[in-house]
C-alpha cells in the first residue's frame, strides 16, 4: 500500500503546565493534530509554527523529531514559547487557569515561504485553528490543499463567515449546545462553503454535518488517564480517515476510536518535561487569567 501524502498542519503551539505534577507536556490544537496523525495513525505529518527560543521550545521542537514530524516549517524567535497553566479538579477535571496567550506567537506574523509553500502542496490537507493567528494565509492556503480549521467554540457567524469559504472541514466544540443550536450550526456554517461542520461534544460524542446528511458518533469507552487532547485526536482520526476516502460516518467512528485513545495518555499525547516549583511560580505570575 502506497504512503498517504502528509497531513500539513500549521500555527498554534504550546506547552500545558500542570502544577500538581510539575510538567509540561506539548500541546496545541494545530501541533496535537501533527502529532496524534504520526503517534496513533502512522500517518506522514508536517508542522509549520513559530516557538520560542526557550527551553520549552526546545522540548516543542524535540518532540516533532522523534515522533518523525517533518519541523522544516519551524521558526525560532527570541521569547517564551506558549504556555497554559493547568490544575486538575478534585472530580479529575482539567482547570485551565491561564496563559500567555501564545508567548512570542502573538506579537509575530507568519509569512509562507517558498518552500513552505511546495510543502504544504504536497500535503493531502492542511489543519489549523483560532488559536493559530493565520487568518489571513487562508485564501492562500485553500489554493494549496484543502484546509480543516478548528474554530474551538464557536464565534459569532459574522465573525467567521469570511472564512468559511476557503475551509472545507469546519471543526467546533460544542459540548455546550443542544440538538436545535447544533443543527443550527451546521446549517449556516455548510450554507458558506465547507464539505462537512463537524461538532465534538465530550461525552455527547460527536456529530458531523453535510449538505447530504447528518451523522451522530458516541464516544468510545475506554479508561482515561487525562482527557486532555481527546477532541483534537478525534478530528484527527476523522481528517486522516475521510481524506483518504473514507465515508463520513466511515471518518467518525475511527476519530471516536483515535479520541479514545488519546485519553490512555497523560497530557494529550505524553512526552513531558519536568518543571521546577521555581518555574511554577514564575509561570502562574505571568499568565493572563482565563
Amino acid at each position: 500500500m502506497d504512503t498517504p501524502r502528509p497531513i500539513a498542519c500549521i500555527g498554534d503551539n504550546v506547552v500545558d503546565v500542570f502544577r500538581d505534577r510539575r510538567r509540561a507536556y506539548p500541546g496545541g490544537n494545530a501541533y496535537n493534530v501533527a502529532a496524534y496523525a504520526a503517534l496513533i495513525h502512522k500517518a506522514p505529518a508536517s508542522f509549520t509554527g513559530i516557538v520560542g527560543d526557550d527551553e520549552f521550545g526546545d522540548h516543542i521542537v524535540a518532540t516533532l523529531r522523534e515522533l518523525d514530524i517533518d519541523a522544516e516549517g519551524i521558526r525560532r524567535a527570541h521569547g517564551p514559547s506558549g504556555q497554559a497553566l493547568v490544575d486538575v479538579a478534585p472530580d479529575g477535571d482539567r482547570i485551565f487557569v491561564g496563559s500567555n496567550r501564545g508567548g512570542v506567537q502573538r506579537s509575530l506574523s507568519l509569512r509562507l515561504t517558498p518552500k513552505d509553500e511546495q510543502r504544504l502542496a504536497a500535503s493531502r490537507l492542511i489543519h489549523t485553528s483560532i488559536y493559530s493567528g493565520i487568518d489571513h494565509l487562508l485564501p492562500r492556503l485553500a489554493e494549496l490543499a484543502p484546509v480543516s480549521y478548528d474554530f474551538s467554540e464557536a464565534p459569532e457567524m459574522s465573525a467567521i463567515q469570511t472564512l468559511l469559504p476557503h475551509i472545507s472541514v469546519a471543526c467546533f466544540s460544542g459540548a455546550h449546545l443542544g440538538d436545535k443550536d447544533r443543527r443550527a450550526l451546521g446549517r449556516r456554517v455548510l450554507a458558506h462553503g465547507p464539505q462537512v461542520a463537524l461538532v465534538t461534544a465530550g461525552r455527547a460524542g460527536a456529530y458531523a454535518y453535510t449538505t447530504a446528511e447528518e451523522h451522530h458518533e458516541a464516544i468510545v469507552p475506554t479508561s482515561v488517564v487525562d482527557a486532555l487532547g481527546a477532541g483534537d485526536s478525534f478530528i484527527t482520526g476523522f481528517l486522516h480517515h475521510w481524506t483518504l476516502g473514507a465515508s463520513v460516518a466511515a471518518a467518525m467512528a475511527e476519530g471516536a476510536r483515535s479520541g479514545a485513545a488519546a485519553c490512555r495518555f497523560e497530557g494529550a499525547f505524553g512526552h513531558p518535561v519536568a518543571v521546577s516549583a521555581e518555574q511554577i511560580a514564575a509561570i502562574t505570575a505571568g499568565v493572563d487569567a482565563r
